[in-house]
Order: structure tokens, then C-alpha cells, then sequence
């Protein structure tokens, strides 16, 4: 190769690998700016900020995650509440022809409990502006229907002690907000709500066992479209807790546990809120103590733990006002977040009887 004086060579790479390059910059900055964004599930602390820094100053805090549940539940404490399993007896306010009841009165904050069963139901809009709770799908035959105008501050769905499924209907709550907690809630692909205040769905599945095979579920699907003046936020949770006991040696324990927690976001859905959060949290126990001492502990688990939002949705986050004088509005943010913070724990203990019997028949030794 001949080089001029005062003119350097250069060597172009291939359009290819330039480009490979590039896009694998873009990631890497993306990367910086979720990783930025990330509030630190850890938060690390210096007690006395005037002594130096060690082990003996520092103070590590894992920051645990509020429900839907408890972050409402001081506003909810003096709301009327309606139990849907009971007559208008329980209600001056309540007429009823049949199943049907209907609420006389509008409300501030309002609470429709549905009661120990079961339930499938609906919450939808009729044609005069008012709201109804229907059974759905044969779902709910214990349950009374009700017809009533929306509240002006708070409606809430309080799914209650037993395994339910509540399916959203178009809703215009006006300035009000929007509660629901079941087992299983749907919005529809079709449908639409708009709420000027904050739509908190969650859902909750718990339950403390001591059988051999369990299988928990909560779920949330949005396909449709919400539009909040406050906060959406989608807060599955499953917690199943299962005790095995037993002394029995060389027997076999085959556990099986099933659970599945999922805030979903589809494809077709339109949100526009001044922050979202999307949140699946699985926090199974499960301990095996002294089962099959000698024998076979079989411990199979299927833990489904799923937060997102599907490719095509549409996710606009307005500013929120704080209401304070003098106060700009700030832009909310977007948090996804799928956690599992199971725990596992098999003991079989050596020293109990029934193992020393069967080590002493066996000629072991050791096992004291």
C-alpha cells in the first residue's frame, strides 16, 4: 500500500456490523435508563451520618409491596356497605322486587360485598346512567342483583371469602374511583371505563393447607380500554401455605403444588392513567416436617408468576395533579414488576422413634 504524506488510511467496517453495532449501543443506553429508573428493592441507610461507614452503621431494609387491599382500606372503613347474599332488610335504603335490589340514595363512598360463596358476576352500566351487579353465567345463585347510582367518591368490590370472578363492563364513574377485589377479574376487549379518580384492581388468592395437592389462582386481564384521571394499577397475588406433618417411616410424600398470579395488559388494550403499575407477587410456604422419616419426600411445583404488557397496547401516562397550591403536575410513571418470594422447607429428622426403630432394624448406625 502507497501512503501519501499527510493523509491517514482509513478502514470502513461492513454496513452490517456498523449496524449491529449501533442498535447494540441503543440497547445498552435503554438498559441504563430502566436500571436509572428502577426504584431498589433494598434500601441501604447510615443511621448516624456523622460516624464513618461500617458494618456497624449501616442499615439494610427490604421494601415490601403494599396490596391493593390495605392501600384503600382507611378511605373504606366508613362506607356503606352492601352485602349481596342478604335482603333489604339489612338496608333502610334498599327496595327489592324479587332478586332485584335497589339503592335509593346516592353515596359517597359505597362497598358491595358479595359474600362467603362462590360468584360470578357483572358490573356494568344500564341506559339511564345507573350501575348493576348482575349474576353472570349461572354463577352467584345466592347472590341478589342491584341497581344503584354511582357513588361520588369511592365504589369498591369486596369479593370476600370465597373464590370469585368479576367481569367489567363500560363504566362512566364520573370523579369517583374504582376498587375490585376476586379471584379473577376481566375486562373485556370491547368494553371501556373512565373514572376521574384512580382504577385499583386486585386479586388475591390465599389459602393455608394441609392436604397433598393445592392449587391457587389470581388473575387479571385487561383487553379493553380505562382511562383514570388517577393511578390503574393491576395487583395479582397468590399465597398458599401448606403444612405436612407426619411420622410414618419409609412411606412416600408426593406433594403437588399449583399456582398461577397474573396481571396481564392485552394486546388491543387503550390506557390512559396518570401512572400504571402492573404487579404478580407469588409468595408460597411450604414445609414437610418429619413426613416419611427413613422413606421419600416428593416435593413437584408449578408456580406461574406473570406481569406485563402485551406488543400493539397503548399506554399514555398524563400528569398528575397534587392538589397542593403552587404545585406543578407531575408526569407519573410505569412499573412492572413479577416477584416470587416462595419458600421451601423439607425436614426429616433422624432422631425421632419411628427413624431410630427403623435404623436399628436395619443394623444402622449413626443416626442418634
Amino acid at each position: 500500500m502507497k501512503l501519501r504524506r499527510g493523509l491517514v488510511p482509513t478502514v470502513k467496517p461492513p454496513r452490517l456490523r456498523r449496524g449491529w453495532f449501533d442498535d447494540r449501543s441503543h440497547v445498552e443506553r435503554l438498559e441504563d435508563r430502566v436500571l436509572l429508573a428502577a426504584e431498589p428493592m433494598l434500601q441501604v441507610s447510615r443511621p448516624d451520618p456523622e460516624e464513618p461507614l461500617s458494618s456497624a452503621n449501616v442499615v439494610m431494609e427490604a421494601l415490601g409491596r403494599q396490596s391493593v387491599s390495605r392501600s384503600v382500606a382507611d378511605v373504606l372503613a366508613a362506607a356503606t356497605r352492601i352485602d349481596l347474599s342478604k335482603p333489604a332488610s339489612q338496608n333502610a335504603q334498599l327496595s327489592s322486587r324479587d332478586r332485584l335490589l335497589e339503592l335509593n340514595a346516592s353515596l359517597q363512598n359505597l362497598v358491595l360485598d358479595l359474600g362467603t360463596g362462590d360468584d360470578r358476576v357483572t358490573l356494568l352500566q344500564e341506559q339511564d346512567g345507573r350501575l348493576r351487579v348482575s349474576r353472570d353465567g349461572g354463577g352467584g345463585d345466592g347472590l341478589y342483583e342491584l341497581v344503584f347510582a354511582r357513588p361520588t367518591g369511592w365504589l369498591a368490590i369486596d369479593g370476600g371469602s370465597g373464590a370469585d370472578q368479576v367481569v367489567l363492563g363500560s363504566l362512566d364513574l364520573g370523579a369517583a374511583s374504582l376498587l375490585v377485589q376476586g379471584e379473577s377479574i376481566q375486562l373485556g376487549a370491547a368494553d371501556k371505563i373512565q373514572a376521574g379518580g384512580s382504577v385499583l384492581l386486585g386479586a388475591e388468592s390465599t389459602a393455608s393447607s394441609e392436604e397433598e395437592e393445592v392449587s391457587q389462582a389470581a388473575e387479571i386481564s385487561i383487553e379493553g380500554s380505562v382511562v383514570a384521571g388517577g393511578a390503574l394499577v393491576l395487583d395479582a397475588r397468590v399465597a398458599a401455605a401448606v403444612t405436612l406433618v407426619g411420622e410414618v417411616p419409609l412411606a412416600l410424600t408426593d406433594l403437588s403444588l399449583s399456582t398461577r398470579a397474573s396481571a396481564w395488559i392485552g394486546a388491543d388494550a387503550t390506557i390512559t392513567a396518570a401512572s400504571v403499575e402492573v404487579v404478580a407477587l407469588t409468595e408460597n410456604r411450604v414445609v414437610v416436617d418429619k413426613a416419611a422419616a427413613g422413606g421419600v419426600v416428593q416435593v413437584t411445583a408449578d408456580q406461574v408468576t406473570l406481569a406485563g404488557v402485551a406488543g400493539g397496547a397503548s399506554i399514555t401516562i398524563t400528569a398528575a395533579d397534587s392538589g397542593q397550591p403552587g404545585d406543578d403536575a407531575q408526569p407519573g410513571g410505569l412499573v412492572i414488576e413479577a416477584l416470587d418470594r416462595s419458600r421451601f422447607s423439607v425436614v426429616l429428622d433422624t432422631a425421632d422413634s419411628l427413624a431410630s426403630a427403623v435404623a436399628e432394624a436395619f443394623g444402622l448406625k449413626g443416626f442418634d
